[in-house]
Parts: C-alpha cells; sequence; structure tokens
C-alpha cells in the first residue's frame, strides 16, 4: 500500500491486487466501501470515494479517499490492510472456491472488450483502444452473450405465439397462453333455429354457476349478459352432455360432445319479410292496426324530372311511363269513396330546380276539389336546388273529394321537380297496412352494395309490427321494422346471400348499406331481416340438432380445470335433489 498526501490529509490510496498472502481481489476491491490502516502512529479508516485502475500500475487500483485525517500517517508503505466489505483467502478446497484454488484469473473472452467509464459514463476513456480493438480483454465466460440460451431470457428475449388462446404454437406445440373458464350451465331444451338461421341450434339456459355453486340469475341483467359471453366465447369450443339422448323416441346423441359457439348470449329476432316457408314467399306483407278503421294507404312517386310548361300554367305532378313521356295516373289523385273514420294528413315531398340564372318562386299547392287546403311559395336561387315539403295537416274527408297536388314557377320550362318527388299520405289512427313485394327493395347503388326501400315500406319504418304471412312458418314478429347496423338481410332464402348491415338512414324512403356487394342474379324482394337479440339464456351453437324434441343437459367450456366434470356431476346432482332443474 502506498498513500498520497495533500494538506487536508490523505488523498489517495494505491494498492497492489495481490497480497504478499498471494490472495488476488482483483473481483473485491472494485467494491471496497472503507479501508482500515494500522499506521506506526494511529489506526486510520479511510473512506473510499473512487476506485480506477492504477494508470501507473496495471496490477493496482488507485483510490480516491475523503480527506479526514489531517495528521499524515507515518511507518512502512506496506501496512496492514482490512477492507470492508471484507476479502478473505483462499478458502482452499472449500465451497467458497469455485476454482478450488487451482485458478488466480478468470479466462478471458477474446470477441469481447472491456469498456472503461470510470472517468466518465458518456465517453469511454480507452474509446481509442476499443475503435483499434487493442483495449484489455474481460474476463468472463462469451457464451452468456452468444448462446441463444442465455441471450434470449436476459438481452434479446423471444417468442411464443398462438393464433388464440389455449390454442397451440405451430412452432413448439405448446400453448403460450391458457385459460379455463370458470361457469357450466344447464339448459332445459335444444332446438333448431330454421328458417330464421339455417343449420344451427339455439340452447335455453336454465341454470348458471361456477364450479363453487355461486349461481349468476339469468335476468338479461349485464352481469348475466356478460359472463354468458365470456365463458362461451364466440367460436370457442363448448362440450354438451345430454340428461338423456334417447329419451324423447329419438336419438339425439349427436348433439353431444363437441361443439363450436356461434353466437353467444344471443337470439334470433325475425323483424321483416316476404318469405313464408324454407324458398316460398308471399306477394305483399301486413302491417297490423289495433284500431278498427279504413285503410286508407295512398303513395305515389314520380320517377322522372318534371319540367314546367313555358306558360308556367298549372301542371299535374305525374309520372314517366318506360319510353319517357309523362303520364298523367289515377294515383296522382285521391279521391275518396266514404266518409273517413280516420283523420288524414297529405304530404307532398320534393326537391324543385332552377336552371335559369335569375332566382324564380316556386309555388305549390295541395287541392281538396280543386280548392287548396296546403300551399307554400320557395325562392329557388339561380341555377340550384332547393328541398321542399308541405303537410296539409290531419283533417277529415267526406265522400267524393279528391286531393291532388298541384304546382306553379315563374321560371318556366327552365324550373322542374326533380325525379323522386313522393305524395302519399299517413292517418290517425292508422289501420292494417299492405305492402307489396313488387319494388319493396330496389337497387341503385353505383357499387352494388346498398337497397332502398319503397315508400309504402317506408311509411311504416319505426311504427309497425310485420303481421304473421298465411302458411309462416317463421316466429311471429315482436319488434317494429327499423334496420340497425349489425342486422343481416337473407335474400331467396339461401345463407349464402346473407348480407351485414353497415349503414342505414332514413330519409323519405329507407336506405340501407351491406359489407359487400348484391349479385345481380338475388331477388332482393324475396327476403327476410333478422337480428341478434341479446339474451343471457340462450347460445347459438354452429351445429344441426336431429329433429325432435331433446331432453335437457350440461352445457360447458371445453377448457375448464382437470375436476370440472366431478365437480359439475355433484353440483347437478345436487340441484336435481333440491327440485331447481
Amino acid at each position: 500500500m502506498a498513500g498520497l498526501f495533500s494538506g487536508d490529509g490523505v488523498a489517495n490510496i494505491r494498492i497492489h491486487r495481490e497480497s504478499l498472502g498471494g490472495v488476488n481481489s482483483i473481483r473485491q476491491i472494485p467494491n471496497v466501501q472503507t479501508i482500515y490502516v494500522q499506521h506506526a502512529n494511529a489506526f486510520y479508516a479511510y473512506r473510499v470515494k473512487k476506485i480506477i485502475v492504477d494508470p501507473e500500475d496495471s496490477n493496482a487500483f488507485f483510490l480516491t479517499i475523503q480527506q479526514e485525517h489531517g495528521t499524515p500517517p507515518t511507518g512502512s508503505s506496506s501496512d496492514s490492510v482490512v477492507l470492508t466489505p471484507y476479502v478473505g483467502g483462499k478458502f482452499k478446497n472449500s465451497e467458497y472456491d469455485a476454482l478450488l484454488g487451482n485458478a488466480v484469473e478468470g479466462q478471458k473472452a477474446t470477441s469481447f472488450q472491456i469498456v472503461d467509464r470510470n472517468n466518465s459514463q458518456l465517453n469511454p476513456s480507452n474509446l481509442s483502444a476499443i475503435v483499434n480493438t487493442t483495449a484489455a480483454q474481460p474476463e468472463l465466460d462469451a457464451g452468456k452473450y452468444g448462446a441463444a440460451s442465455y441471450t434470449n431470457i436476459r438481452y434479446d428475449g423471444s417468442e411464443h405465439k398462438a393464433t388464440d388462446v389455449n390454442t397451440k404454437s405451430t412452432a413448439t406445440g405448446l400453448e403460450p397462453v391458457e385459460y379455463d373458464s370458470a361457469y357450466f350451465a344447464y339448459f332445459s331444451s335444444a332446438q333448431l333455429t330454421t328458417p330464421e338461421l339455417h343449420n344451427k341450434t339455439i340452447v335455453q339456459l336454465k341454470y348458471l354457476t361456477d364450479l363453487l355453486g355461486n349461481e349468476i340469475p339469468l335476468d338479461n341483467s349485464e352481469i348475466s349478459y356478460k359472463t354468458v359471453q365470456q365463458n362461451f366465447v364466440d367460436k370457442s369450443e363448448i362440450i354438451i352432455t345430454l340428461d338423456d339422448p334417447t329419451a324423447t323416441g329419438v336419438n339425439m346423441r349427436s348433439l353431444n360432445g363437441e361443439k363450436r359457439v356461434f353466437r353467444a348470449g344471443s337470439r334470433i329476432a325475425y323483424i321483416l319479410g316476404t318469405e313464408t316457408t324454407l324458398g316460398n314467399f308471399t306477394s305483399s306483407i301486413d302491417f297490423p292496426s289495433a284500431f278498427n278503421t279504413t285503410d286508407y294507404s295512398f303513395a305515389s312517386t314520380t320517377t322522372g324530372p318534371q319540367a314546367f310548361p313555358v306558360e308556367a300554367t298549372v301542371e299535374l305532378i305525374g309520372s314517366y311511363d318506360a319510353t319517357g313521356n309523362f303520364e298523367s295516373t289515377t294515383l296522382d289523385v285521391y279521391t275518396f269513396g266514404a266518409d273517413t273514420d280516420a283523420q288524414i294528413n297529405f304530404r307532398f315531398n320534393a326537391t324543385l330546380q332552377n336552371d335559369r340564372t335569375l332566382a324564380h318562386d316556386f309555388t305549390i299547392k295541395i287541392e281538396n276539389n280543386g280548392v287548396p287546403i296546403a300551399e307554400k311559395t320557395v325562392e329557388v336561387p339561380a341555377t340550384s336546388q332547393q328541398a321542399f315539403e308541405l303537410n296539409t295537416g290531419y283533417r277529415y274527408f267526406a265522400s267524393g273529394d279528391d286531393v291532388r297536388v298541384r304546382a306553379f314557377s315563374t321560371a318556366g320550362a327552365l324550373g322542374s321537380i326533380r325525379s323522386g318527388a313522393e305524395f302519399d299520405l299517413v292517418q290517425t289512427p292508422a289501420s292494417k297496412i299492405k305492402v307489396v313485394k313488387t319494388g319493396i327493395w330496389t337497387t341503385g347503388s353505383a357499387t352494388g352494395n346498398s337497397v332502398t326501400s319503397s315508400a309504402q315500406l317506408a311509411s311504416v319504418y319505426g311504427t309497425r309490427v310485420q303481421e304473421t304471412s298465411v302458411g309462416s312458418a317463421f316466429e311471429d314478429a315482436s319488434l317494429p321494422f327499423t334496420v340497425e347496423i349489425g342486422d343481416e338481410f337473407r335474400f331467396d332464402g339461401k345463407e349464402s346471400e346473407t348480407f351485414t348491415v353497415t349503414n342505414v338512414t332514413k330519409s323519405g324512403k329507407v336506405f340501407v348499406t351491406f359489407d359487400r356487394n348484391v349479385d345481380t342474379n338475388v331477388n332482393i324482394e324475396n327476403f327476410i331481416l333478422r337480428r341478434y337479440v341479446g339474451d343471457s339464456k340462450s347460445i347459438i351453437l354452429n351445429t344441426i340438432k336431429p329433429s325432435g324434441a331433446t331432453t335437457g343437459g350440461i352445457i360447458r367450456p371445453k377448457e375448464m380445470k382437470d375436476e370440472a366434470d366431478t365437480v359439475i356431476s355433484r353440483i347437478v346432482t345436487d340441484l336435481r335433489r333440491t327440485g331447481i332443474i
């Protein structure tokens, strides 16, 4: 040991890495915090601030000391030194001597170099030597930086993946993520979903519990609905066990075993359609009313633009025939054959177009027996279009009354009413409304992925429930006719022609957009509209049940704890004993 003294006491101490007794402390000295030295004049304790390899002697360490002793020490340069933490002897043939005293230093890694950051954490002091590959080599096992078994878990990481939970990796054959479901259910029956949905089976849950016997009431609350959905995940595998596959006289063994979930926590709701039985269709659909009133349904639509005559005289709203010539039909005038037993509101909706370079007035009248009962004048800016709406308000009409629309414009022949103008009525109270299949949906989308309802069908939108058609095998509709995103249209009775609704708007008529284009060979008038309604008691399975009734049974996720079957059997036995199932 050698010390360097300054005015405030010892500032630096140099210690050889190997003691006179032959103990090599190259690994221990860099961790020393305090050294104790027995000098001739005193016993000093020095707190270490910094330790570096001695720049003058590579076999020694150079220690920077906390200057606390103002009196210089006296004595030999080989005074005894005690290091804290303690550095012991060689421990020959001891469990603490991994090398059993046969080596004094570790093997050097030829492919790595020591980076000296003692003076700077940013720039190594031996950077030039590193660049020239002449820096000192470290004592370490190079395999810890090169072998994948070490580098993957320490530095690089490794990827272990599969396509889904509880699915084996194709690379390793192991399951990266395992998840055991906690709940099973007892169902009261299983039924085919035909004709609303082909080739599927729905089970009606009666009791839902975990393996500890904690019941979740199937009351369509959020917790019951979410529990069913999360426990019986869509597309996951489940196991069915019927109480008795042959008890009803039909062999239902094919329903037992592993099946796949189609939709959990959902049932199928029939909303609307012209299909009565598989592949058979009716010519019209009816919407009943609770009121015993006459059905005054009426709707007329222009199929082409209609220009005003040059003289700006009275003009009747009509429609165009196949050759484009204007024709006036009896639908353009509504004549009452008897006094009405309901109040009627006539409506006219149109887009007015002014092709002149100046603004012009457009006047629309709804007349009863030639007398205006509703009238409005609007100014349409030059070379512009403007939406227009006129209503008569609800009123009673007498036998023989005839109602029509008349239009005037100072724009003359350069003024027009665009195609799609609608003249119709609504009544209160309403009666049964018959909607004809012809034209009930039409296409016209440039991309072929949308349909438009008829004005007659649109008139019952959101307010009427379809009445069951004669001879229909479908469940009775229970929800008013609306279209929601996620609903499905099936055309021509084929599941292959099923389209999911991605957007819907109601502006006069109902405009529906699908997830893909509709083939031109598909008859869109032959359709049903169905909806998956949240129901915690229902699970739809992607399997075909044999025809006939079933007993109840157990439905459980495939992925459950190993002892699940034993626990489930015990719980079900208790439920039967107490009469719950």
